[in-house]
């Protein structure tokens, strides 16, 4: 059986960092069966599209404990409803509800704005389509989870809600300095949070694997134009013309 794993009430990463120097209050760790000191989600609006009751519910459980008000939904449509009726502030999304990918409902969260993270026993599939959204893969300790769902409800939604589409492959679009340079940027504001939501006691373990997969991206990125300047200055290439 499928279910959330650990408690989500403490964060067990002091670290000896003062709470002073913290962007947000140290997340004090509380004893079982009592309200969490800091949470996480006060006055947040989570949506958990989840087709597995016992995950749906262990999921719901979780974020309330942390301050949030919790929308379920099992299929697409219901997805699509509470996205187009609800303001969410994040979602916690299922590759796969039911029989259905959940890519329209992706892109409809993303058409709001709303930032989402993926919670899936196949944690290879969506990251191809949404490189940028955090992957959770089943199972998960709970304070995993809240990591991540703190993340992308914190960062900069250009670095959260980037989906990958044909003009990404389209030169017209972007020199690949300027691809560099964004990449570059978003890498640098990405290791800023994880290194504050850390100093704030909160779990970074799956934004960091998010992290090296981004610098990964990016190092391909410079010895593809590396190699590209490195073709385009051999004398009678076409790179060469061209500029001519």
């Amino acid at each position: 059986m499928l279910r959330v794993v650990g408690g989500g009430r403490r964060s067990g990463q002091k670290g000896g960092h003062e709470a002073a120097a913290c962007p947000w209050r140290m997340r004090l760790a509380a004893p079982e069966g009592h309200p969490v000191i800091h949470p996480a989600f006060v006055g947040q609006r989570i949506l958990v599209a989840e087709d597995e009751p016992l995950i749906t519910m262990e999921l719901g459980r979780l974020l309330e404990e942390e301050g949030a008000t919790v929308f379920a939904a099992r299929s697409v449509s219901q997805g699509l409803r509470l996205v187009g009726t609800r303001a969410l502030s994040a979602a916690v999304v299922d590759s796969r509800l039911g029989a259905e990918e959940a890519d329209p409902l992706c892109e409809a969260l993303g058409q709001r704005q709303v930032p989402f993270v993926f919670y899936t026993g196949q944690p290879d599939a969506p990251s191809a389509r949404w490189p940028t959204a955090p992957v959770i893969g089943k199972p998960a300790t709970a304070k995993a989870i809240v990591g991540a769902v703190k993340y992308v409800t914190t960062a900069d939604r250009r670095d959260v809600l980037y989906r990958k589409s044909q003009k990404d492959h389209d030169p017209k679009v972007l020199t690949s300095g300027q691809r560099i340079a964004d990449g570059e940027e978003r890498i640098a504001r990405v290791s800023c949070l994880i290194t504050r939501l850390e100093a704030g006691g909160f779990d970074t373990s799956v934004a960091r694997k998010l992290l090296a997969t981004m610098t990964e991206s990016l190092d391909l990125m410079r010895r593809t134009d590396v190699a590209l300047q490195q073709i385009g200055d051999r004398p009678g290439s076409n790179l060469m013309k061209l500029r001519g």
